[in-house]
């Protein structure tokens, strides 16, 4: 952990505690070293509290001090971790739910814990056979908007991913939706998009205005028909993005030169 080095290296030669801690379950003791941290505990002080049970150290730092969470953490491998994302994994390690679904897993890492903290719902037993130890943040950026997509498509049926158990599988299931989503679009074409894009207008109401104004070749979409029209032209699946555009967590824009993108 960058934003730690120099205290945990400190912490590591303080006492045989702290290195075996350190070895054999590196989250624990990242933990333990913040929490003490934070308590500006002195040195006596902190080889006694790592000299205790691990259990009574997870409900120091404000985790449920089981011998099961005790097993879970000392299993979780780890990768380069940013100073905010301790609070993160807190509270993943606290979601009785994530606890469940990993403790059945065989190589647990961190990558797990950011999935579940993005994806949060909906959660089956294949979910985190999606990621492993060398997914990446833009990897990891992907599979919850493919997750985000396919769920939209499905009408928020979770059943459409219960039985994914791999990447491919995932992109799989998404483009057979996209297929659908699109063809039962085109079905009497303008018409039946016409109707849509009224039904969208009556839940969400007025189209959201784009934050950034048109230039040469790139152009905002203004209307929700605008909108399945973009996706039926382009073969995608950005006519199922009406929550987030309507949230305004999204904005669609179409570029017609120099090639032919939905941004």
């Amino acid at each position: 952990m960058p934003a730690m080095d120099f205290e945990l290296a400190q912490a590591c030669a303080t006492s045989e505690a702290a290195r075996e801690l350190a070895n054999d379950a590196p989250l624990l003791f990242i933990l333990a070293v913040d929490h003490a941290r934070k308590q500006s505990w002195s040195l006596e002080a902190f080889n006694a509290f790592l000299a205790g049970k691990r259990s009574d150290i997870l409900k120091a730092v404000g985790l449920p001090g089981s011998r099961s969470l005790v097993r879970l953490v000392r299993r979780l491998a780890l990768s380069p971790l940013l100073p905010w994302e301790l609070e993160d994994i807190r509270a993943a390690l606290q979601n009785s739910e994530y606890l469940a679904l990993m403790r059945h897993h065989p190589q647990l890492h961190v990558s797990h814990l950011r999935l579940l903290n993005r994806v949060r719902q909906p959660l089956w037993p294949g979910l985190l056979n999606l990621v492993d130890e060398h997914t990446s943040a833009v990897e990891l950026s992907w599979l919850c908007r493919m997750i985000r997509d396919t769920l939209a498509m499905a009408g928020r049926n979770e059943q459409v991913l219960a039985g994914i158990h791999s990447r491919e599988a995932l992109q799989a299931q998404h483009d057979r939706l996209v297929e659908r989503f699109n063809r039962a679009n085109s079905r009497n074409s303008e018409e039946k998009r016409q109707d849509l894009a009224k039904e969208l207008s009556e839940e969400h109401g007025d189209y959201p205005k784009p934050p950034l104004a048109p230039i040469e070749g790139i152009e905002p979409l203004r209307s929700w028909l605008e909108l399945l029209e973009e996706g039926a032209t382009m073969r995608h699946c950005v006519g199922s993005y009406d929550v987030p555009v309507a949230l305004g967590e999204v904005f669609i824009y179409r570029m017609i030169h120099p090639e032919r993108l939905t941004i």
